[in-house]
């Protein structure tokens, strides 16, 4: 799939679920937050066994509207291993400029992170399409409109902590996504059926504007 395209399904889709866990069962758990409705899985590097995680994935997702991507990708090395194995978008938490060069040669969409500023001068240089707010935790989510005054051209992924009772604050502020982590994933104690519900429900909070 070329890059414009994974920018543009993301932006439409507008939520990216995190992977991160220690679960044994990290597989099911994933299958499960894709049936409930989130169609776009960031799988985190820090996991073990991520890169054949992400390889499986894709294959068995391939030719559906899943998209399978890397996320705590902090060097060329790691961003080229995920490419080969099959990752459709790379994200940071820092801004590399390698890991940029990189996944443009490849046309591979590319979210660094970014916290001040600067961050995102430098991103826009390198002509990065959208912008992870990191961590999104410390800042309140007026914060977008107020970077988006000299920054208007800037689009923000929302990365931390977000959760039902913000996740709309956040869209309602400019977020154009957001990515939701350990609320799904923690829901594995109660059943992958529990994963796949709150699945859907964020999918819903998401798009509530549109449906009414």
């Amino acid at each position: 799939m070329k890059k414009y395209e994974v920018l543009n399904r993301m932006m439409e889709s507008k939520i990216v679920s995190v992977v991160r866990t220690d679960s044994k069962n990290v597989k099911e758990v994933v299958d499960y937050i894709i049936k409930g409705g989130i169609s776009i899985i960031e799988i985190t590097l820090t996991m073990k066994n991520s890169l054949e995680l992400i390889k499986v994935l894709n294959l068995e997702y391939e030719n559906t509207n899943v998209l399978i991507g890397a996320g705590t990708v902090l060097d060329k090395t790691s961003a080229r291993l995920a490419i080969n194995n099959g990752a459709q978008f790379i994200v940071s938490p820092v801004l590399d400029a390698g890991v940029a060069e990189l996944c443009n040669l490849y046309g591979i969409l590319y979210i660094p992170g970014v916290s001040n500023p600067d961050s995102i001068y430098q991103a826009l240089k390198l002509g990065i399409e959208v912008l992870k707010l990191f961590p999104a935790s410390t800042f309140s989510p007026t914060v977008i409109k107020e970077l988006q005054g000299p920054f208007p051209q800037a689009e923000f992924l929302i990365s931390g902590k977000v959760n039902e009772s913000n996740i709309q604050t956040w869209l309602s502020n400019g977020a154009s996504i957001v990515c939701v982590g350990s609320a799904l994933t923690n829901a594995e104690k109660d059943g992958y059926n529990a994963i796949a519900e709150i699945s859907e429900k964020f999918v819903k909070l998401v798009h509530k504007r549109e449906l009414e």
